[in-house]
């Protein structure tokens, strides 16, 4: 996969992540002569969604940790429907931030997300992708706190996956993840909040 990175931008992970995906399951060119091309690209995700005016709609705290530039988990899961790919939203039993999903749920007219397990990546199939949430402190009242998508694959034989990080662009593979835990040695913590790709 190409290493495009977030550059200065801090607030187009989510369309980093869903690029990634794209380019994975190939329903995307991913060879660019230029790599403005692939940052137009991506840029035009972005735009697709990231919240806009929609993060009035949205009770606190959602308002009170992101803004109008971050990417709307509801719009990521719109666009990647509108691309024929079809998503579950799964969280933890006692997932980290449930006034954040309470927030996020009663925004749409039916939840986002309703499939708890006690950790969702076990859910998942193997080589299933999901873009997944992660976060740099689990204290949803510091002032300082940052959301960050990152797209997870996870392994055929084994419980690990591979990370790609729009932060660095980098493939982190054998990755070992639980609720908490850091990512790929990053100072993001994985949520367990998950955007699943069906496969």
């Amino acid at each position: 996969m190409p290493k495009y990175t977030q550059q200065n931008q801090a607030s187009n992970c989510g369309a980093f992540s869903i690029a990634y995906l794209l380019w994975e399951l190939e329903k995307a060119a991913y060879q660019y002569d230029h790599p403005e091309d692939a940052l137009a690209f991506i840029d035009a995700i972005y735009n697709a969604v990231k919240f806009g005016d929609s993060i009035y709609k949205f009770d606190d705290p959602v308002k009170s940790i992101m803004s109008s530039e971050h990417c709307s988990p509801v719009k990521m899961v719109n666009y990647l429907e509108n691309q024929g790919i079809k998503t579950t939203c799964l969280i933890p039993v006692d997932p980290p931030f449930i006034a954040f999903i309470r927030a996020v749920n009663t925004s749409t007219l039916k939840p986002l997300f309703n499939f708890t397990y006690e950790d969702p990546l076990k859910a998942l199939r193997p080589n299933q992708y999901t873009i997944s949430m992660a976060v740099n402190t689990f204290d949803i009242t510091d002032s300082d706190m940052l959301l960050h998508y990152v797209l997870i694959k996870k392994h055929a034989k084994n419980a690990t996956c591979t990370v790609y990080d729009p932060s660095d662009g980098e493939e982190n593979t054998d990755q070992s993840l639980s609720v908490g835990s850091p990512i790929a040695g990053s100072p993001w913590l994985y949520t367990g909040i998950l955007i699943a790709v069906a496969s």
